[in-house]
C-alpha cells in the first residue's frame, strides 16, 4: 500500500534533511516507486541477491535512519565486533538534522531515543 500524499511529503523532508548521510553510504538506499512507495535498497553481492524493504511511514523511516547512523558507527566497515559509540552524538546529529516545528521534532526524539535505547539493551561490548 502506498502512504497518503502528506505522508509521502513528510517523508519527502525527512529524506531531504538526512540526504548527505544517504549519499555517503554504500550499503544502502531508498528509492521511491509509485507503485510500491518508498523502498530502502540492500546490495548483494556477486552471490546474493539484492535486498528490498518496504518503507511502510515516516515512523518506520525515520527509526530505519537513526538505526543506519548507530550502524554505522558501531560496525565500522563492516566489522564483526561491535565498537562504542558515543550515542549521545547520533543523537545530537539526528536532531541537528530535524527541521519541522517544535512539536514534530519532539516526537522525531522520541523516536530516535527509543532506537538508542534498543540498541544499548540488545548490544553487548563485551564488558
Amino acid at each position: 500500500m502506498v502512504c497518503s500524499q502528506d505522508e509521502k511529503e513528510k517523508m519527502e523532508l525527512l529524506l531531504e534533511m538526512f540526504q548527505s548521510f544517504i549519499r555517503e553510504q554504500s550499503y544502502f538506499d531508498v528509492v521511491y516507486s509509485e507503485k510500491l512507495g518508498y523502498l530502502r535498497i540492500v546490495p548483494g553481492s556477486e552471490t546474493t541477491d539484492d535486498q528490498v524493504f518496504r518503507i511502510s511511514d515516516f515512523d518506520n523511516l525515520l527509526k530505519m535512519l537513526a538505526d543506519d547512523m548507530i550502524f554505522e558507527r558501531m560496525y565500522p566497515d563492516f566489522s564483526s565486533t561491535p565498537s562504542p559509540v558515543d550515542f549521545q552524538s547520533v543523537r545530537r546529529l539526528c536532531e541537528s538534522n530535524l527541521h519541522f516545528g517544535p512539536d514534530e521534532n519532539r516526537r522525531c526524539m522520541e523516536i530516535i531515543d527509543g532506537c538508542i535505547a534498543s540498541w544499548k539493551q540488545n548490544v553487548s561490548f563485551g564488558n
